[in-house]
């Protein structure tokens, strides 16, 4: 199958739209493949994505699946950690390893030589199939991991976000942090990171993005030697909905730093809800949009009370969350938050003007042929429309998508899913920024 979808280089002078091909198959064990030729530079890129991010962590191992992908190019069949990243250098590829909450795998980028290609292919490959997790290489991770998290709780932007996914979605598996717990990593044995690397890393899990100079053919054979021997195991179930939050939350979190660091939002859309464009527009206009949002305007610009304000969407396979957040003087922290809240209630009443649509669209529009200007950037769309199940015509239809939404269809979209009185306001500081607020446990 072939969909296709138009690339306008932004230069000073308008070009010839540039053609990309998408094409796309399955391999026997039902890895799904998604594949663009691109000849330009003697270069091929691959993303390996398994649904296997911290969602699908066991409940009593908050994240295990993360790592398990730590672990994956620390030995391989009869080859040590050592051995194998020897082996790659020898290559001049560059090949990592990745998780977050939905999905988790590596990437991987190398010359087109064939050579070279085949010679990383078969690494990859054997990193994916045959990877033995040795005890000395756990433990290793185990204390990274450790000290990865303490620096975590020294970083108060971080700080915030573990305690907002945590009181925002409570029981859902979207709650604890990506990298894991104090409590929970100790726990991560090679039996339990052995298993779950069984049930998880699959064809029928796995989503191949490719870009780069080889013909379908020779793409055919590459994905072949990287996944082709993967057991095609079970599907796994679908991730429970994220129930809607019956009240808000204020929660103050005590650190000795300078500013207050604040975070507000609620779980919003999944990645395929159909209000995903409306929201995006909107969002524009709130706060995604730098000096020209409504949240900038009224926190910066007119009270001064921050130098940075924003919000955003990170819609994920289910319902994920919408965000705002700033930092201000702590004695002024809780002036920035109402009006921060304020300046959403009214956007969320009246959505944007017709000349703040025009900017938003104009916007998204205009920039989007920078989203695909690079081989690095088409694959991160092809792993998107595999992992989320996107339609083909996703990118040759996005700003049409764009063009269509109308200030109407954003209203209902704010009012559907953003509600300022049942958001999660995390504050991060050396007080809370008013009585209400609580102390986060």
């Amino acid at each position: 199958m072939r969909i296709k979808f138009f690339a306008f280089l932004l230069l000073c002078l308008p070009l010839p739209a540039l053609a990309v091909d998408i094409q796309t198959w399955r391999l026997d064990n039902g890895a799904r493949v998604l594949f663009v030729e691109n000849h330009e530079i003697p270069m091929a890129a691959m993303r390996v994505s398994f649904d296997a991010g911290s969602a699908r962590d066991p409940a009593a191992l908050p994240g295990l699946a993360s790592f398990t992908a730590g672990l994956l190019e620390e030995g391989a069949g009869k080859l040590s950690g050592d051995a194998l990243a020897e082996a790659l250098d020898r290559t001049g590829a560059q090949l990592s390893a990745f998780a977050d909450r939905d999905q988790a795998g590596i990437q991987l980028k190398t010359l087109s030589d064939p050579k070279l290609r085949n010679a990383v292919a078969e690494l990859a490959g054997l990193i994916l199939t045959q990877p033995t997790f040795p005890e000395d290489a756990l433990q290793r991770e185990r204390q990274r991991t450790l000290a990865a998290i303490a620096q975590g709780e020294e970083d108060p932007d971080t700080v915030a976000e573990w305690k907002f996914y945590e009181a925002a979605y409570g029981q859902h598996p979207y709650a604890h942090p990506v990298i894991g717990t104090r409590a929970a990593v100790p726990q991560f044995s090679r039996a339990a990171v052995a298993e779950f690397y069984r049930r998880h890393y699959t064809g029928a899990s796995a989503v191949v993005a490719v870009v780069g100079d080889l013909s379908r053919a020779e793409a055919e054979a590459w994905v072949r030697q990287v996944v082709g021997s993967l057991p095609k195991g079970e599907p796994l179930p679908a991730l429970p909905s994220v129930p809607s939050l019956a009240a808000g939350k204020l929660l103050h979190i005590a650190m000795p730093v300078n500013q207050t660091y604040v975070l507000m939002g609620q779980p919003s859309i999944a990645r395929l809800d159909p209000d995903y464009f409306p929201m995006l527009v909107g969002n524009y206009t709130l706060g995604g949009g730098g000096f020209s949002s409504r949240l900038m305007e009224e926190v910066r610009e007119k009270r001064g009370l921050s130098y940075s304000v924003y919000s955003y969407n990170l819609p994920l396979r289910r319902e994920g969350p919408f965000q705002a957040g700033l930092q201000t003087a702590t004695q002024q922290a809780g002036e920035a938050l109402k009006v921060m809240r304020q300046a959403m209630s009214r956007y969320i009443q009246s959505g944007p003007t017709p000349a703040e649509l025009k900017a938003a669209k104009d916007n998204l529009t205009g920039g989007f042929p920078l989203r695909i200007d690079s081989n690095a950037k088409i694959l991160e769309y092809l792993s998107l429309i595999g992992v989320y199940g996107l339609p083909l015509d996703y990118l040759d239809t996005f700003r049409q998508r764009v063009e269509a939404v109308s200030a109407e269809d954003i209203r209902r979209a704010l009012a559907r899913h953003l509600d300022p009185a049942r958001m999660v306001v995390v504050a991060v500081g050396t007080q809370p920024p008013g009585p209400d607020f609580v102390a986060a446990k």
